[in-house]
This record gives structure tokens, sequence and C-alpha cells, in this order.
């Protein structure tokens, strides 16, 4: 009864209505991690959660200039507490987050091997 009472909800409303992210997370009814923005919960929100860069539906993938319009909220999603780490676990290269505004020190503290960050136009 409570999954068809979840179920006729509008997403919006659940931010609104008081619904935390994590009973979202918990509820057997699955919702799609990329329409959790449009609910009106922050990316903090959505990080605190436990949801990674790929749940949300931003893993990196080879770039096809036809076919790949997705912008990436980069600074949106660092400000919420999402780091170089988790970049790299949904397998951005160095040289793309270089060129997204993070720094040699945050691609180090990720643990890119020297290969990549000399692909990505460091010297070391």
């Amino acid at each position: 009864m409570q999954e068809m009472q979840l179920y006729n909800y509008n997403l919006k409303d659940f931010a609104k209505g008081g619904i935390s992210i994590q009973e979202i997370k918990e509820t057997p009814i699955y919702i799609n991690p990329p329409k959790l923005k449009e609910t009106g919960f922050t990316f903090q929100q959505i990080k605190e959660a436990g949801y990674t860069l790929d749940d949300l539906g931003y893993k990196y993938e080879t770039p096809n200039p036809l076919k790949n319009k997705t912008f990436i909220p980069f600074q949106e999603l660092k400000d919420a507490g999402y780091d170089t780490k988790d970049f790299k676990n949904a397998k951005y290269p160095a040289q793309y987050l270089k060129n997204n505004g993070f720094s040699l020190k945050e691609l180090m503290n990720a643990e890119y091997r020297s290969f990549d960050l000399k692909i990505a136009g460091y010297i070391l």
C-alpha cells in the first residue's frame, strides 16, 4: 500500500513534502538517480545519501561530439563534495578534469598515474 502511495506522488513533491533522500533510496520503487536533482534535492544531499557520479549518469564515456551533448556541472558537483577521486571512479581522464578546472594537486590526491598526468600536459 505504501508503495502505491509513493508511486502516485509527483517527484517534485518529495523534497517539499519532507521525504528524505535516504527514504527515497531505501524505497522499493526505483527512482532514476538523475531525476533526483529535478525533485528539488541538492547535489550535496544526493552525495550524502551515497549516490555516486555513475549513479547520477555522469560516468565518463569517450565523447562523440555528434552524440554526447551532456553538460556536466563540474563546479556544482565539486561544491557539493564530489572530489577528484569521485570523478576518477567515474572514469574521467586527468586531461578532461584539468580542462575543467581541477588542479594538479587535486589530480595527484586522486592518485592518477604519472602517465595520465603527462597526457594531461604536466611535466613531472
